[in-house]
């Protein structure tokens, strides 16, 4: 990948906002929030399936940043590489900035 194609790419993720990110993942891994919510269970993960659902919510009033333990058990549920989590870790990082900066 180029240089100028990396910018695009990054630039593209960075307009999305963290549902969409999340959404897209799950949806890419096959997946579904009540296979996602039942696994967090098993871990001993514990949230409510209504509270984990508003972290794929689209609507901008209602978006919500998830915690960094909800992030870790969803890039091993979707199968992220190392790589993968560290860079969506990263993009939490800077969402989670920007949302306290607005």
């Amino acid at each position: 990948m180029s240089a100028n194609e990396t910018l695009r790419a990054l630039s593209s993720i960075y307009q999305k906002s963290f549902s969409e990110i999340l959404e897209s993942l799950l949806l890419e891994a096959g997946r579904s929030k009540s296979e996602l919510h039942n696994y967090l269970i098993r871990q001993g993960f514990e949230i409510e399936k209504t509270s984990m659902y508003r972290y794929f919510n689209l609507k901008k009033r209602s978006r919500r940043i998830p915690d960094k333990g909800f992030l870790r058990h969803f890039a091993l549920f979707v199968g992220l590489s190392p790589s993968e989590e560290m860079a969506l870790t990263l993009l939490w990082h800077i969402k989670r900035q920007r949302r306290r900066l607005h």
